[in-house]
Parts: C-alpha cells; sequence; structure tokens
C-alpha cells in the first residue's frame, strides 16, 4: 500500500509541475543578434515597446517595466503580452482572449520582427 501511495503523490507532482510549466510556457524564443547582454537587450526593447507602439494597434494597454526581473509586460483588454530577457534570448508570451486567438499568429509575427530589428 505504501508503494501505491508513493506512485500515486509522484503523479500528483508530476501533473502540477505540467499545470505549471504549461502556464509559464513561451510561445517565441527571440535571440539577440546586436544585442550582447540581457541589460542591453531589455533597454533596447523599452524604448521601442512603448504606449505610443502599442497604440498603433489600435489597442491601449498598461506597459510595466521590470528591470531587476528583466521583464516588460503589456496588459490590455483581451491580452496579455510578456517579454522575459535571458541571458542571450528573449522569451515572448502571449495570452489573448477568446476573441483575440485567431490573430495570435500575426501578433507574434509582428513581434518578433521588432525585436529581431532591435535586438
Amino acid at each position: 500500500m505504501k508503494n501505491f501511495q508513493i506512485q500515486k503523490e509522484a503523479l500528483a507532482d508530476s501533473v502540477l509541475l505540467g499545470v505549471l510549466k504549461h502556464e509559464i510556457e513561451m510561445d517565441l524564443l527571440v535571440n539577440y543578434n546586436s544585442c550582447k547582454t540581457k541589460e542591453e537587450a531589455f533597454a533596447a526593447a523599452k524604448a521601442e515597446i512603448t504606449p505610443e507602439y502599442i497604440a498603433k494597434w489600435k489597442v491601449s494597454a498598461e506597459i510595466s517595466y521590470d528591470h531587476d526581473s528583466g521583464i516588460i509586460e503589456a496588459d490590455g483588454k483581451g491580452f496579455t503580452l510578456t517579454i522575459a530577457f535571458g541571458a542571450s534570448s528573449a522569451d515572448v508570451s502571449i495570452k489573448l482572449s477568446f476573441l483575440l486567438k485567431a490573430l495570435k499568429g500575426k501578433i507574434l509575427e509582428t513581434v518578433e520582427r521588432k525585436l529581431n530589428k532591435h535586438l
């Protein structure tokens, strides 16, 4: 019976880990082209990803820049865009409302072009 309990706990841990991994899974990985460090890439992206840039998409969003953790997040009605900067690349994640999910590929393509150009 003890062996069954251990297997049950391991399965529960595995399911929980899968759920957590799914929650933080990134949609796009962008390697740095011209930037050499995480800090340099963060600064370059911060200069480009502004409220004015987001407004070009005809949406409004609150943008937060967390320099310590290296994360830029844009949160608007029906979407959240997160860019997490690492040593040599940026991980991009986007969460979209049901109505916007059809545009996910186009949005990621646009973000990827912008980041490739400036990072």
